[in-house]
């Protein structure tokens, strides 16, 4: 995954469970970025 924010770039190496996954939506809250991911049958949400 790919983040950029202002003049910052980062990348992430994902687990094989959520690098298969879609992103659905990002928000940051109090300073942490948390990340919607999406599947089939289930959603997760993971903060990084």
């Amino acid at each position: 995954m790919f983040l950029a924010l202002g003049p910052h770039r980062r990348c992430l190496t994902l687990p094989g469970s959520l690098a298969r996954r879609e992103i659905s939506g990002a928000s940051v809250d109090d300073g942490y970025l948390a990340i919607r991911f999406v599947s089939a049958q289930h959603s997760a949400s993971v903060s990084v």
